[in-house]
């Protein structure tokens, strides 16, 4: 019987552990975005083969 109990007592100890470890509150970067206003990063400027594949694909899709 006292191995039963160890045993027991070990997986209520792991158990706690796991549901304690989901309350873990870790700081997160959050971005508050504002309509118009880009936060991202830096943007890359498309060169004239990029601006030319996207124009043609925006004419190819037309209305939708």
């Amino acid at each position: 019987m006292p191995g039963l109990t160890k045993a027991l007592l070990k997986a209520l100890l792991i158990a706690a552990v796991v549901a304690l470890t989901g309350c873990y509150d870790q700081s997160v970067k959050v971005t508050l975005h504002e309509p118009g206003a880009y936060k991202g990063g830096d943007v890359v400027a498309l060169d004239a083969t990029q601006e030319k594949e996207i124009a043609e694909r925006t004419e190819r899709m037309g209305d939708r």
